[in-house]
């Protein structure tokens, strides 16, 4: 009788994790800069409003997969140091896949005040 009810909740349990697993949004691209070179460990964001729903790491070939449960109206937010973020309006619907291709970061300019030198005799 245990090994029965061991084998029926091993079995429910099992139907539950299928079942889960196919109810999965999937968000995927590529992030380079402006002259193709790919953008590695970029950080990708899914945000509800400034709320982050998911998000991921691009890997050492700029492409970054993101998976969760999640449907509706969203913002993809890319940054990484030394590049503009980017932000990008994105509309997801149950279980859909969404390939975002080639996203390109800008090239972050930052300009410094001059340094002025000057040195005496010791």
């Amino acid at each position: 009788m245990k090994l029965k009810t061991i084998l029926f909740f091993l079995l429910a349990m099992e139907g539950t994790t299928l079942f889960a697993q196919q109810n999965l949004n999937t968000i995927k691209g590529r992030v380079s800069d402006n002259e193709g070179t790919p953008v590695m460990f970029a950080t990708v964001c899914v945000l509800n409003n400034e709320t982050i729903v998911a998000g991921g790491l691009t890997d050492t070939m700029g492409s970054f997969l993101i998976k969760g449960q999640f449907a509706g109206e969203y913002r993809l937010r890319v940054s990484s140091i030394g590049y503009e973020d980017t932000l990008i309006a994105i509309s997801l619907k149950k279980d859909q896949k969404l390939d975002l291709g080639h996203i390109i970061l800008a090239v972050k300019v930052t300009r410094l005040n001059d340094v002025v030198i000057t040195a005496g005799a010791v």
